[in-house]
C-alpha cells in the first residue's frame, strides 16, 4: 500500500504548512490555510472563455492536504536525508586506488642498492599514474541537492509530534524500507572507510618512498667523501711535483716572448722615427706649397708673367715631392702593420708550443684528477635521479591524494550539520489538486509556504483578486516545490500509485469533508476581513465550494477507478 490508512491516534513528525513572515504580525489560522489554497485551486481552473466554441471547462475532482514522507537518519555527528519515495538517488565516483602493497613492497626489496632502487623507482614511474578507472556506487534515495538540502536544514527545525487521528490528511507512505535505507549508509560507511584506507595507504607509502630516497642519496654523498679522501694524498703529491715543472716551462716561455718581443720593438721604432721625420718634411712641403700659391695669386695681380710662371713651376715640384713622402710614410705604415701581425702570430706560436708542454705536463694530474671528478659526477647524477623520479611518483601519489581527500570534504556535505539521535520519518504537507476535462487529467502542487503581510498599501493598488492572494501565501523553497512536483511525474510510470492516491484524495478532499467546507468558509471571512478579497469573491465562492460538494458527496458511494479512467466521479 502506498496511502497510510489508520482511523486510530498515531505519534507523527509533521512540518508545517504554512509559517508566517517575518513582516506578518496577525496569526495565519488553519481556517485562513484552507480558503487561501481554495481560492488559488479555483482561480487555477481552465474555464470555457467562449460559450460559443462549446469547449468544456476543467472540472476540480479534489483539494487534499497530502503529506510527503522523508527520512531523518543519524549519522556520525550530522544528520542524512533520504527520500521516502526514492525519487532522487546520488551517484559516488570513485577513482580505483592502485595497489599500494605491490609498490611499497617493490621499494623495501630493492632499497638496499643504489642500481636496484634507481631500477625499482624506474619500473614505478608511472605506476600512480596509468591508474584511471573510475567506480560508481549509487544510492538510492540520498538527498544531496545543494539547494534542497539548505532549504531543508532551515525548515527541519519546525518538526512537531504531532498525536491526533488526523482525518482529513492523506499520508503518503514511503515505498523506501529501513532495510534499504541502513543498505545505503552500510555502503556509505564502507566507502568512507574504504577512501580513509587509501590515504592512508597512500601517505605511509609516501613517506616510505621519501625516507628510502632520502637514506639512498645520505649513502650516495657518503660515497662521495670517501672518494674524494682516497684521491685527496695522490693529487696533492702530484700537483707539488707538477707546480715546479710548471714553473720552469713558463720562466722558459717568459724569456722567448720577451727576446722576441724585444727584436720587433727595435725594428718598429726605427721604422717610427722614419715616419715621424717623413711627415715633419711633408709639413714644411705643405706650407712651401701654401707660400707659393700666395706668390702666383701676387704675380697675377701685377701681371708679371715671369715670376708667375717661376713659382707655377716651383708648385709643381713641391707637390710632386709630396705625393712621393706621402707614398713613402704609407708604405713604413704598412711595414709598422705587418711587423706587429707578425709578432702576434710568433707570440701566439709560442703561447701555443707553452700551453701544449703545460699540458702534456699536466696530463697526470688531469688524469687523476678527472677519474675522481668523474666518480664524483656519476654519483651526483644518481643523486639527480633518484630526486627527479622520487618527485615525479610523489607528485602522481599527491594528485590521488587530494582527489581522494577532496572526496570525503564533499563526502562529509551530504549530511546537514543538525543531529538527531534516533532515525526520524517526517512528513513533508503540501495540497494536491486534481483537475478534469473529458479524458484528460492535470495535477497541481501547492508545496510548503511562507505567509506575508505586504502592507495596506499594496492591497490598495486596485491589483486583482488572485494576484493578491498569491502575495499572501508564496512557496518557502523553490528547491522543495520542484523535489515535490516529482511525485505527478511518478504518477505517469506508476498508474497504481496514481488510483490509490487519487482514491484517498476523493475521500479527504476539502470539497467533500463538511467540517473542511465549514472552516473554509471561516477562512473566507477572514481573509475578506483582512482584505485580501472582497465581499463578492468572498460569497462566489462560498458558493462554489457548496456546488462542488453535494455532486462528490452523492457519488462517492459508486466511485470505480479502472486501469485505463482512474477517476470517472466529476462534480457535474
Amino acid at each position: 500500500m502506498t496511502i497510510t490508512k489508520s482511523k486510530r491516534s498515531e505519534n507523527r513528525h509533521v512540518l508545517p504548512f504554512a509559517r508566517p513572515a517575518e513582516n506578518r504580525v496577525k496569526d495565519f489560522t488553519k481556517n485562513m490555510e484552507l480558503a487561501a489554497v481554495l481560492y488559488l485551486a479555483e482561480s487555477n481552473r481552465k474555464k470555457g472563455e467562449y460559450p460559443r466554441l462549446k469547449k468544456t471547462e476543467e472540472k476540480l475532482v479534489f483539494i487534499t492536504e497530502t503529506y510527503y514522507p522523508i527520512y531523518l537518519i543519524p549519522y556520525n555527528k550530522a544528520t542524512l536525508l533520504f527520500d521516502g519515495f526514492s525519487l532522487i538517488s546520488h551517484t559516488f565516483f570513485c577513482d580505483i586506488s592502485p595497489n599500494i602493497e605491490i609498490f611499497n613492497k617493490d621499494i623495501q626489496r630493492n632499497k638496499k642498492t643504489t642500481d636496484s632502487y634507481i631500477a625499482s623507482l624506474t619500473r614505478n614511474i608511472d605506476y600512480f599514474k596509468n591508474f584511471k578507472g573510475k567506480e560508481e556506487i549509487r544510492i538510492e534515495g540520498l538527498v544531496t541537492i545543494a539547494d534542497l538540502k539548505e532549504d531543508l536544514r532551515n525548515y527541519l527545525p519546525l518538526i512537531k509530534k504531532a498525536k491526533k487521528s488526523f482525518k482529513n490528511i492523506v499520508f503518503l507512505k514511503p515505498t523506501m524500507n529501513t532495510h534499504e535505507i541502513h543498505s545505503g549508509i552500510k555502503q556509505l560507511s564502507e566507502l568512507k572507510m574504504k577512501i580513509e584506507k587509501d590515504i592512508q595507504k597512500i601517505d605511509s607509502s609516501m613517506k616510505l618512498l621519501g625516507t628510502a630516497t632520502a637514506r639512498r642519496i645520505k649513502a650516495i654523498k657518503e660515497e662521495i667523501k670517501r672518494i674524494r679522501e682516497k684521491h685527496k694524498k695522490q693529487i696533492k703529491k702530484t700537483q707539488l711535483k707538477l707546480t715546479k715543472r710548471l714553473q720552469q716551462i713558463q720562466n722558459q716561455h717568459n724569456r722567448k716572448i720577451t727576446k722576441k718581443s724585444k727584436k720587433y720593438k727595435i725594428k718598429c721604432l726605427k721604422l717610427k722615427k722614419k715616419q715621424i721625420k717623413l711627415k715633419k718634411i711633408m709639413k714644411s712641403l705643405q706650407k712651401e706649397a701654401k707660400t707659393c700659391e700666395t706668390k702666383i695669386r701676387s704675380s697675377k695681380r701685377r701681371q708679371s708673367k715671369l715670376y708667375e710662371h717661376h713659382w707655377t713651376k716651383k708648385l709643381e715640384r713641391t707637390k710632386k715631392k709630396h705625393q712621393s713622402l706621402k707614398k713613402e710614410i704609407k708604405l713604413i705604415h704598412n711595414r709598422i702593420l705587418e711587423l706587429e701581425k707578425t709578432q702576434k702570430s710568433e707570440l701566439i706560436k709560442h703561447r701555443i708550443a707553452c700551453c701544449k708542454r703545460i699540458e702534456l705536463t699536466n696530463k697526470t694530474y688531469r688524469e687523476r684528477q678527472g677519474s675522481q671528478e668523474a666518480e664524483i659526477i656519476m654519483k651526483r647524477q644518481e643523486i639527480v635521479t633518484l630526486d627527479e623520479i622520487t618527485r615525479h611518483i610523489t607528485k602522481s601519489m599527491q594528485k590521488i591524494l587530494q582527489k581522494k581527500k577532496l572526496f570525503i570534504i564533499e563526502f562529509e556535505k551530504i549530511a546537514i550539520p543538525q543531529r538527531k539521535n534516533v532515525p526520524l520519518l517526517v512528513h513533508i504537507p503540501f495540497y494536491l489538486v486534481r483537475y478534469e476535462k473529458e479524458d484528460k487529467r492535470r495535477y497541481v502542487i501547492y508545496p510548503p509556504s511562507m505567509v506575508k503581510d505586504v502592507g495596506i498599501l499594496t492591497k490598495m493598488k486596485g491589483a486583482l483578486g488572485t494576484a493578491k492572494v498569491k502575495t499572501l501565501i508564496q512557496p518557502r523553497s523553490q528547491a522543495i516545490a520542484i523535489f515535490l512536483k516529482q511525485l505527478l511525474d511518478l504518477f505517469d510510470k506508476k498508474p497504481i500509485l496514481e488510483k490509490d492516491v487519487t482514491e484517498a484524495c476523493i475521500q479527504k478532499s476539502i470539497l467533500l469533508r463538511k467540517n473542511l467546507r465549514v472552516s473554509v468558509v471561516k477562512g473566507l471571512k477572514q481573509l475578506e476581513k483582512e482584505k485580501w478579497i472582497s465581499t463578492k469573491e468572498r460569497e462566489v465562492f462560498s458558493k462554489i465550494l457548496y456546488t462542488y460538494a453535494p455532486s462528490i458527496n452523492g457519488q462517492i458511494e459508486t466511485i470505480f477507478i479502472s486501469k485505463n479512467n482512474y477517476q470517472t466521479c466529476l462534480p457535474s
